[in-house]
């Protein structure tokens, strides 16, 4: 079942705020209410903002008219910065169950994960090689620590690219609390009430880059607790929470209520397809997890239901050869597929089972597969298939590289060339030339790809 996003329950924390700050609060909640039937006027903005400014006039005689400025008539270098948005702007986050999660071990220490998500209900759409971003979040214990050595409520309207939020979602979902740069930390010194500190805090200014990101931002609040910069200017100093980013192996068309992807576990994730082994712990089945569909990385131009289709994958992007021969099943395609994947000659790693017993039911055309992932074994083995792969060819297939490896890419290049040059007798300009048409007519497609 879907599960919409919903607010977390953090208690203010307003013991150790000031009566400007709790108004402060009040009044962005205030303005939020009325942004729903619809933003201000400059006139409304303006009346509203006289209308205050008599009342504190009348009642204390000594109000600072900044302080009841509103933000449309402040000048645009003293507004309050904007935090940007947690996700992209064209793209819908979900939050999804983990139905299934099955291990297998990938060599050299390593492990592959693959995970099944309900999305009943969350209208997600994608199409084959398509990726999912999968977005962390802070511990919501460690938010409230933060918010309360902060001294504000969780309930503070805070400016974002996305509108006005509450703190708490903003230091939940949106910032990271574990990777601290040194604006963060001048910010912090620059609204230090004690010397002391502010001189410790530049001193920690000065570290090292990467010593500074391992530093968390509550242990930082806790050593100078004099510090009380303005709640907005310090998210917009923090880094944003990156996504993970994993190909999916499912087909909206042929398991449109469930969602399955794979990942590459290893010590250090270096891009696309990787999870650390930390963020393993996350895939339980019964938990939650925040994704959306990566709106940067293009799906897979292969539409052509009639065209046979040949398909090298390589690593996690098996996921993906998985993906395209569901789809083409689900919808009765007549054209031929045939898979070749490198590194999954054992029945542990993911879909290799699946994609033998397709095979034996006649399902999946071909399939054919390599111990190894290194380069040479792949042109060995498209050597020896070369003369049933060129029948394929010339019977206008078309051809997908699934790999992250430029490598592995520009192997199978030089093979296709000189495969070309071998059958047409053509020169080595002509068959690069034929290359690139294909590449123009979707017809060979290098895979995964940003739009």
């Amino acid at each position: 079942m879907y599960k919409p996003n919903t607010a977390l329950p953090i208690q203010e924390t307003t013991e150790n705020g000031t009566p400007f700050e709790a108004g402060n609060a009040a009044g962005r909640a205030a303005l939020a209410g009325l942004s729903q039937f619809g933003p201000l006027s400059s006139e409304q903005a303006e009346w509203l903002s006289g209308f205050l400014k008599a009342v504190v006039e009348a009642s204390a005689g000594a109000a600072s008219p900044a302080c009841i400025e509103t933000e449309q008539s402040q000048p645009a270098s003293n507004r309050s910065p904007k935090i940007p948005a947690h996700f992209p702007v064209d793209t819908t986050p979900y939050t999804a169950r983990i139905t299934q999660v099955e291990t297998g071990p990938a060599g050299n220490g390593a492990l592959w994960a693959t995970a099944m998500l309900d999305v009943e209900g969350s209208q997600l759409t994608y199409l084959p090689g398509s990726t999912l971003a999968l977005w962390p979040s802070n511990d919501p214990e460690e938010v409230r620590k933060v918010l309360r050595a902060l001294g504000v409520s969780a309930q503070l309207q805070v400016p974002t690219s996305r509108g006005l939020e509450p703190a708490w979602q903003v230091l939940l979902e949106r910032v990271s609390l574990s990777k601290l740069s040194r604006s963060t930390i001048e910010l912090l010194a620059e609204y230090s009430k004690s010397e002391s500190e502010a001189q410790g805090l530049f001193a920690l200014s000065d570290a090292d880059p990467v010593q500074l990101e391992g530093r968390m931002l509550l242990s930082v609040l806790r050593r100078f607790p004099s510090t009380r910069p303005p709640l907005d200017r310090l998210l917009a100093s923090l880094q944003p929470l990156e996504p993970t980013l994993v190909p999916i192996a499912s087909s909206a068309v042929d398991s449109p209520t469930r969602l399955q992807f794979t990942a590459h576990i290893v010590d250090e994730p270096k891009g696309w397809g990787e999870l650390s082994v930390s963020a393993k712990a996350r895939f339980r089945e019964g938990e939650w997890l925040t994704v959306s569909i990566d709106a940067e990385r293009a799906p897979l131009p292969v539409e052509d239901e009639l065209a046979p289709v040949i398909v090298i994958a390589e690593g996690p992007c098996i996921a993906l050869a998985r993906a395209l021969v569901a789809e083409r099943m689900a919808k009765k395609a007549k054209g031929r597929s045939w898979v070749i994947g490198l590194g999954i000659h054992t029945s542990t790693i993911p879909f290799a089972r699946e994609f033998m017993s397709w095979h034996k039911t006649g399902t999946l055309g071909r399939y054919d597969s390599t111990a190894g992932v290194d380069t040479e074994e792949m042109i060995r083995l498209l050597e020896e298939r070369e003369e049933i792969l060129w029948r394929w060819l010339i019977d206008q297939s078309e051809f997908c590289v699934l790999t992250t490896k430029p490598d592995m890419r520009q192997a199978v290049e030089q093979w296709l060339t000189a495969a070309i040059v071998r059958r047409q007798r053509v020169d080595v300009g002509a068959a690069r030339a034929r290359i690139q048409e294909l590449r123009a007519a979707h017809r060979y497609v290098e895979h995964p790809a940003k739009r």
